[in-house]
């Protein structure tokens, strides 16, 4: 194996110096054709042809890729082993076949090496070492190619050379011949500039051709002057592909100028440059006045194109733009607005009669025509100052949202490059807001304490009064708070004490309250926005515990039924509260008739179980407070039928009073002892619950703990009556929770809208509002 590998580096051998030769050989042949082609353009500058300069680098550039294609070309290896062995055997004879029949007898990798062919391999070997293989076949060649390459590179060189000599003289001799022969007959050269007389935006570029007919000068300067003649800049220009044009940029153009070419001691004739200006928008100032009835000043903003105004109130814009506005009526040209995708063309035949009667000279720029166009197909005529008639003044009237877009027209009928928008956003005047802060729920009062009521009010223009109305015992006593007229949108802490002791209250009476607060309307009227309402139940001093056994639970009977039917009634009254508090605050009768019909079936549900509870009731006094709370419901029903068939409003506030004093009777009829039993599991906790917590921690029941726990009796299933009664239950409470839950999130989006920055932000509470506004609607109608 080891004198095969020997054998094989000695073909290797041989097979670079072939390899070489050849390489010397491609490079020979390209810079040959180099010589061809630098001679013939030698030659053409010898006998007064001038080359030009874009031939003589793409010729370069063509021999330097054809060297590097024959340096590569001649890189390759195209000899197998055989190959060479054949080139070996023809320059050594005597070698008879040896060297091919050793090449051609290789065994496989998995056959044994036989001795006639390791006999064949030491042969071959023995007759290179003696011949020298790499000397005798490739040498000739190589150093015949070396010097063959060598002479086309020495050449190559000289002839180029002498063509860089050559070129400035031939150009010389035919410069001098041209002058010798100049005084009978000059080469006369013929351009055309495009685009000749043009009109061009003040700013921008333009490029200048010149083309010629005939005869092509060797070069070409573009003279850019003053309208006076003095030149600005000389620009060399490039002949094109087609061997006729001769291109020049002039990069900016920011005043009226002329131009022309010269070429081989000649100009073209000169044309002029007029710069114009398309009408703009430099900025725009908006005075915004809000009503009269706010009493606020007016406010001015700079440099905006947004404006946020209250509904009713007059914006004023003074919009500066980059040319004077002289009318159509006053203009030779009547420009309609046509950059507007939307605007119906400007009709000015009305104004035609009026062109001839202005003795003023007209401007060479202005703008003839201005408007704002309304996304609503509204248009806002602009009209020109009479200090600066390049400021423009309209007047609008605050009454919706919408977008405006500015569309400027000037005396060559050109509008303004991409109208901006002027957003015009425009608030409602909102009712007056009310959080309450104290006490936020139904409580229990005694008959000698105060009943301190917390809140804040705030209003977007400010809250002119503020209040709080009790009821008790069928009377009424409102409370003024007093505070100047607030701030717009700041809070005011408002508080109020109902001394229980002087209203003569008594135990199981029943404080109901609510709070208001005024504002000012659009109108100028008075508005009011009032709280829920809320009660406080007056109970005794003490309430009496007592111990009772625990009785096996009875299946399907309900516990604590007089709390759960004062809680019934007590819903029933805040629903039409509501009602008539929205309907009040402008919610349409119609769309409030479902709900009415939900406290309708209410009050009937109520009504059966007064009646249980007459029938259940041992104590006379009870019963006569049950049979009068039994009576007041029944009057509440025709009241709410009425309201409800001639969708009137003035009924519910009957209906409501006959809640009331139902109500105040059902807090009479509970019983001042209570029976209390120890149970297993821990009690559900409610309000009734809370209130006497402490009394009945104090209590001490000496009923002995269960050890085990007794079975439960299973609850017996519901009746469809039941399960109906239930569902409206449902519905009553459903309706007043997601009422309040609508209404809370519709205030915060309106606070968020009023303090968000960007458009796209406002545009995106827009949306939500809408869409609450909508579900409101939907939970109205059900």
């Amino acid at each position: 194996m080891i004198a095969r590998t020997i054998l094989e580096a000695r073909i290797a051998e041989v097979r670079e110096s072939l390899r070489r030769a050849r390489l010397m050989r491609h490079l020979a042949v390209a810079f040959a054709l180099g010589i061809l082609v630098r001679g013939s353009f030698l030659i053409a500058a010898i006998t007064g042809y001038h080359v030009p300069r874009h031939i003589d680098r793409w010729s370069m550039l063509g021999l330097i890729a054809l060297g590097l294609i024959a340096w590569l070309k001649g890189r390759r290896n195209i000899w197998s082993d055989r190959d060479i062995a054949r080139l070996i055997e023809h320059q050594h004879p005597v070698l008879d076949s040896l060297l091919l029949t050793a090449i051609d007898h290789e065994p496989q990798a998995t056959e044994p090496t036989t001795f006639l062919h390791e006999r064949l391999i030491d042969q071959a070997l023995a007759r290179a070492a003696t011949q020298n293989w790499p000397v005798t076949v490739a040498n000739k060649p190589y150093t015949r190619a070396l010097a063959a390459a060598w002479i086309a590179v020495i050449t190559f060189l000289a002839t180029d050379i002498a063509l860089r000599l050559q070129t400035p003289s031939a150009k010389l001799s035919t410069e001098h011949s041209a002058l010798s022969t100049a005084p009978e007959k000059p080469t006369e050269f013929k351009a055309t500039l495009t685009p000749g007389d043009t009109e061009v935006e003040r700013g921008s570029r333009l490029i200048i051709e010149a083309r010629f007919t005939g005869p092509v000068p060797a070069d070409a300067t573009l003279f850019v002057s003053e309208a006076d003649g003095k030149i600005l800049d000389r620009l060399p220009m490039r002949l094109t592909v087609d061997q006729q044009v001769f291109g020049g940029l002039i990069s900016k153009i920011d005043r009226d100028t002329k131009y022309h070419v010269e070429f081989a001691n000649q100009k073209s004739q000169q044309h002029s440059i007029t710069v114009f200006d398309y009408p703009a928008l430099v900025r725009a100032d908006v005075i915004v006045t809000p009503p009269a009835y706010t009493k606020l000043p007016a406010k001015e903003t700079k440099n905006t194109l947004k404006v946020t105004a209250l509904e009713g109130s007059i914006i004023a814009w003074k919009i500066k733009v980059n040319k004077p506005l002289i009318p159509s009526a006053l203009a030779p040209k009547a420009a309609p607005i046509s950059s507007d995708p939307f605007a119906k063309p400007s009709d000015t035949s009305e104004k035609s009669d009026l062109s001839d009667k202005s003795d003023k000279p007209t401007p060479p720029s202005h703008i003839t025509a201005a408007e704002l166009y309304g996304e609503d197909q509204s248009i806002i005529t602009l009209t020109p100052s009479s200090e600066d008639p390049t400021i423009l003044e309209g007047v609008m009237k605050a009454e919706k949202s919408q977008k405006y877009r500015l569309h400027l027209v000037d005396e060559a009928d050109r509008a303004n490059k991409n109208p901006p928008w002027i957003t015009v956003t425009v608030q409602s005047n909102q009712l007056a807001k009310i959080e309450v802060v104290f006490p936020k729920r139904d409580l229990q009062v005694s008959s000698i304490q105060e009943l301190p009521v917390e809140a804040k009010v705030s209003d977007d223009l400010g809250v002119t009064k503020s209040g709080a109305v009790f009821s008790i015992n069928g009377n009424s006593k409102e409370i003024l708070f007093k505070h100047p007229v607030t701030a717009p949108q700041k809070k005011q802490e408002v508080r109020a004490d109902l001394v229980l002791e002087k209203e003569k209250a008594e135990p199981r009476q029943l404080v109901s309250y609510y709070l208001w607060a005024e504002d000012t309307g659009p109108k100028g009227e008075v508005r009011r926005n009032m709280s829920e309402m809320f009660f406080a139940d007056v109970r005794h001093f003490e309430d009496i515990f007592r111990e009772m056994e625990a009785p096996p639970s009875e299946p399907g009977k309900p516990k604590a039924k007089s709390d759960k039917l004062v809680d019934l009634v007590k819903q029933i009254v805040n629903a039409t509260w509501k009602i008539i508090r929205d309907t009040n605050a402008g919610r349409v009768i119609e769309a409030a008739t479902p709900d009415i019909d939900v406290v309708h079936e209410s009050v009937g549900i109520a009504l059966e179980q007064v009646k249980e509870g007459m029938e259940e009731a041992e104590d006379t006094e009870i019963k006569q407070a049950l049979t009068e709370a039994w009576k007041a419901l029944k009057d509440a029903q025709p009241p709410l039928q009425q309201a409800s068939a001639e969708k009137k409003r003035s009924p519910l506030n009957q209906a409501l009073t006959f809640e009331q004093t139902a109500l105040e009777w059902l807090h009479r009829a509970q019983s001042r002892e209570h029976q209390v039993m120890r149970q297993n599991s821990p009690p559900q906790p409610g309000e009734a619950q809370q209130a006497n917590k402490n009394q009945i921690m104090d209590l001490e029941l000496k009923q002995k703990d269960q050890r085990y726990e007794e079975e439960k009796a299973a609850t017996e299933e519901q009746t469809a009556e039941q399960q109906e009664n239930l569902q409206v239950l449902n519905r009553l409470k459903e309706l007043a929770r997601r009422q309040e839950a609508l209404a809370e999130k519709m205030k915060e989006l309106q606070n968020q809208m009023a303090k968000a920055k960007t458009e796209e932000e406002k545009q995106e509470l827009d949306n939500q509002l809408k869409r609450l506004q909508a579900e409101q609607e939907q939970l109205k109608l059900k």
